[in-house]
């Protein structure tokens, strides 16, 4: 709880600051409640590249502190091209692929 005005940022990395107009998929709230002030920041239809660490700094007339979240964004992977039946038994089956970066 600190002594209003507090200015919240939310930077990626711990430096690129983050804002809508830098990046459309962005929507950054700010509440002042009894209890201080929260803040969100939202990414639409995140994606892999957005994997990363993401500080919420807050400042006021006294100083500044962070908090740093760590976001991790998985995907589903690529399909497998090049699909080979290797061998077939009667109870097995052994299948061999391509993956996109070439290796099998």
């Amino acid at each position: 709880n600190g002594d209003t005005p507090i200015n919240v940022r939310w930077l990626r990395g711990g430096k690129l600051q983050l804002t809508p107009a830098s990046n459309y998929r962005l929507t950054m709230k700010q509440d002042v409640t009894p209890d201080g002030v929260t803040a969100e920041l939202q990414i639409s239809s995140a994606e892999a590249a957005d994997t990363g660490a993401y500080f919420c700094q807050a400042t006021n007339l006294f100083g500044k502190d962070q908090q740093l979240v760590q976001l991790l964004v998985q995907e589903p992977p690529e399909s497998p091209s090049d699909l080979k039946t290797v061998m077939v038994s009667s109870r097995t089956a052994n299948i061999q692929w391509h993956h996109q970066s070439g290796e099998v």
